[in-house]
């Protein structure tokens, strides 16, 4: 394998290695669980809190100012709690938070601010009792105009009357009691790494093939990569899935002698990933 055969199928290697990366990633992960695809979830408890202190210097003095902190104040259950920021806007003083969780894509635990209802869908456990502000005096600050929110991701916000604020000039208490503890688990076998390593497999078959010419030809490697696109084109007939790119091949192409080997091998090389999913549930079962 030349130089530039070798640099083609290291770029492939990369690029396939961070597409799997980039599909399981925590948040990847974490949005699968939440729409119940190929994962169970069970809760293991409900109104799990967590505390922090708000220090003065956080506090905005001006309405529309915000301070960022992405402070981690706790970790529990395979999760952080951060406090995102504190902003002033339209008379009020804003606490946002977030979990971030560090999820397994094939088991663990993790803590939402979300409700998973046993028909598939989820709601916010929303209630004003989840929080919890006072002073350094123990005053209750959450007494007449408040609000609070929830938003994607495990964001939780909650919102302070500025006619607080001399009470608040010394920082105060946050206590938010929204979370719920869950456990999470894979129902459907995961072969994600084996079609990485069966990609790379086809990506390396095409580069020896095209290495293995026996004649120069115009955009060769294009017509390649075209011919076993074609061999693996399928058709689907109820749940019958048709190989038509194949036999379309078999046809209307095969006559073509420029290479013709190696193009047929290409051919092929999409029929195996055409057949592949049925070995795979066959040893998978």
């Amino acid at each position: 394998m030349n130089w530039k055969s070798l640099t083609i199928v290291v770029a492939a290697a990369i690029m396939l290695a961070g597409f799997w990366f980039y599909a399981n990633r925590s948040s990847a992960v974490y949005e699968r669980i939440m729409n119940k695809d190929g994962y169970e979830v069970h809760m293991l408890l409900e109104q799990i809190s967590t505390e922090f202190d708000v220090q003065p210097e956080w506090i905005p003095k001006q309405d529309g100012e915000e301070t960022k902190l992405n402070l981690v104040i706790a970790n529990q259950y395979d999760t952080d709690i951060v406090l995102e920021s504190i902003s002033r806007w339209d008379r009020n003083i804003v606490v946002n938070i977030q979990g971030k969780h560090k999820l397994d894509r094939h088991s663990g635990q993790f803590l939402s601010n979300t409700v998973f209802n046993p028909d598939g869908s989820y709601s916010f456990t929303n209630g004003e009792k989840r929080w919890s502000v006072t002073s350094p005096a123990g005053e209750d600050l959450l007494k007449e105009r408040y609000g609070n929110g929830d938003g994607p991701g495990d964001q939780s916000s909650i919102s302070i009357d500025i006619k607080y604020l001399d009470q608040m000039k010394e920082g105060f208490h946050v206590r938010f009691s929204g979370y719920n503890a869950y456990h999470y688990r894979q129902t459907q076998q995961d072969h994600s790494l084996f079609w990485l390593i069966f990609s790379l497999f086809i990506v390396i078959a095409l580069v020896k093939l095209y290495d293995s010419r026996s004649e120069q030809e115009r955009h060769l490697g294009w017509k390649l990569i075209g011919y076993s696109i074609l061999g693996g084109f399928t058709f689907s007939l109820n749940s019958l899935r048709i190989p038509l790119g194949f036999i379309l091949y078999l046809m209307f192409l095969k006559k073509d002698k420029t290479n013709s080997d190696i193009k047929h091998k290409a051919a092929l090389l999409g029929l195996l990933v055409y057949a592949m999913p049925f070995f795979v549930s066959i040893f998978s079962s």
